[in-house]
């Protein structure tokens, strides 16, 4: 019989990966969501585990695939077993699925059900629960469970509408610095003419700390862990997530008149609710968008808490540093901090020739003053924009006498568009 007994090593799959372990012929831990994902067995019986015929099914939406144990194969006690995911030849989706142990007889053992996981963390039995893991562990007894977040601070963060031509898409967002479970927890949408549909979350359906989830709304596509089914169609109605025991938790009515775009918040996890410039699933949202339509993005006024809704605020100087907020944001500045000065480096290039240098950012409009008093300057050169990379600009000058210089951003000049047909040096 090919067994190991309870010190024996990780050998190549063709030979049996049996380690040193404590506890159950079961499925004990599983890694999914990483380049080298395995699966793990445990024996903790005082006797050798057959495993001639066992079989391992794995199902995932629609799709079923399956692998089984040859003749002579046992599993010593107080043992594990782990399984390359590789070399199983099984595909395994870190997005969710099925995985059910079955008898040489065809008595089906086991079921684990799990639904997206983390990057490189691992779910395993912590007595007769499964749970996260607090640090993966192969072929050792598992550990403690990882400590998580309450449900209670998740968001509902983007929404892409279901279309003809296309799936939706559902994004939240863990706002809290631990790991969320939202087993058990669903997502209830309120359909034009039809009700309600509602979604149940897998177990062990995971959210990183400060991460992103995203679930597909496709009601043509077959159910799972990762397919909510709802119809995220044009229709203005209202979308919840509840917990398990049936408290809301959040709630967002997607704008019927912007079925195109997907729809979040901004920040993320934040209260101010725009259509986005572009879809951003799993990661932080974006617009570029200008609701008030007073010349600054909505993305760059909730970063700096302005009102995305106020158009009165683009005249404003909360830093009193004498640039109004158009102004900050024309030049890529902070509009709630006084920006440093831009350090200029000044040095004779050749007799009565005067060498500045500084760094320009791209995208960023500068002008170069020049006078015999600080208080007194004028502009050297016209105005201009950076463009390409940063880089460092160099100037030169001929003073016939002391003079002041200072390099200052934005621009002075009267619009966007006069820099724009400006020479730039």
């Amino acid at each position: 019989m090919k067994s190991c007994a309870l010190a024996c090593l990780s050998l190549t799959l063709g030979a049996g990966i049996l380690r040193a372990a404590a506890d159950g012929f079961r499925l004990n831990e599983l890694l999914v969501n990483a380049p080298k994902g395995w699966l793990e067995l445990a024996n903790p019986t005082p006797l050798s585990a057959p495993l001639s015929g066992v079989e391992i099914r794995l199902l995932q939406g629609a799709q079923s695939q399956s692998w089984r144990w040859g003749p002579d194969w046992e599993l010593g006690p107080g043992s594990f077993l782990v399984l390359s995911l590789a070399e199983l030849g099984l595909e395994f989706s870190p997005t969710g699925g099925r995985i059910e142990l079955w008898s040489s007889a065809g008595t089906r053992l086991e079921v684990l059900d799990y639904g997206p996981q983390l990057p490189m963390e691992s779910i395993g039995r912590v007595g007769e629960r499964w749970v996260l893991l607090a640090a993966p562990s192969p072929g050792n007894e598992n550990g403690a469970a990882a400590d998580l977040d309450e449900l209670t601070a998740v968001r509902l963060n983007e929404w892409l509408p279901t279309s003809a031509v296309r799936p939706g898409w559902i994004e939240l967002f863990n706002p809290g610095q631990r790991p969320v479970n939202l087993a058990g927890a669903w997502l209830r949408h309120h359909e034009s003419g039809t009700g309600r549909a509602e979604f149940v979350f897998a177990p062990l359906s995971l959210i990183e700390p400060l991460g992103w989830q995203v679930f597909q709304a496709h009601p043509g596509a077959a159910a799972s862990a990762w397919n909510t089914g709802l119809d995220l169609g044009p229709t203005g109605a209202a979308l919840q997530l509840f917990s398990p025991g049936g408290l809301l938790v959040d709630s967002v009515t997607p704008a019927a008149a912007l079925s195109s775009l997907s729809q979040g918040r901004l920040p993320d996890g934040g209260s101010f609710i725009a259509a986005l410039s572009q879809g951003t699933p799993g990661r932080m949202n974006q617009s570029d968008f200008d609701t008030d339509a007073d010349g600054m993005g909505d993305g760059w006024e909730v970063r700096y808490r302005l009102e995305p809704t106020n158009p009165a605020d683009a005249a404003a100087d909360p830093d009193q540093d004498g640039l109004s907020n158009l102004e900050e944001f024309r030049a890529g500045r902070n509009p709630r901090a006084h920006d440093p000065p831009i350090p200029v480096l000044a040095e004779l290039a050749s007799l009565g020739r005067l060498s500045l240098r500084f760094r320009a950012e791209a995208g960023t409009s500068y002008s170069i003053l020049v006078g015999e008093k600080p208080e007194a300057v004028t502009e050297l050169f016209v105005p201009f924009i950076a463009d390409g990379p940063a880089r460092t600009v160099e100037i030169t000058d001929d003073p016939a006498q002391a003079r002041f210089y200072q390099v200052v951003t934005p621009a002075r000049a009267q619009s966007q568009s006069e820099l724009g047909r400006r020479q730039r040096p």
